[in-house]
């Protein structure tokens, strides 16, 4: 199974910040996890991306076929994917309180 995250930004200080951390999040592990906007996303709605964990070299399909052991490697880069989403929501309603 893939992950999927899409949100958009606005152009506020909070939203600002906000955006700067899935990049962060991708840099973790960029063979399986990505950051960006799809051309077709951005045209239905602008200021809005995408954070993904699945292989680069399937990065613009929706489903695919891989091995036992690529699967558990998308599975992993799945699991930091998520649990760097947790760290980036808690340090932003951190700064909120």
């Amino acid at each position: 199974m893939i992950a999927y995250l899409a949100f958009c930004v606005q152009n506020t200080p909070s939203d600002l910040r906000l955006f700067k951390d899935p990049k962060y999040v991708a840099e973790e592990d960029s063979e399986y996890i990505q950051f960006g906007s799809a051309s077709w996303f951005w045209n239905r709605s602008m200021n809005s991306y995408v954070l993904q964990a699945e292989l680069v070299r399937h990065s613009s399909e929706d489903s695919f076929d891989v091995g036992t052991a690529e699967a558990a490697r998308v599975e992993a880069a799945r699991g930091t994917l998520y649990a760097k989403i947790v760290e980036v929501v808690d340090s932003h309603l951190t700064l909120r309180r």
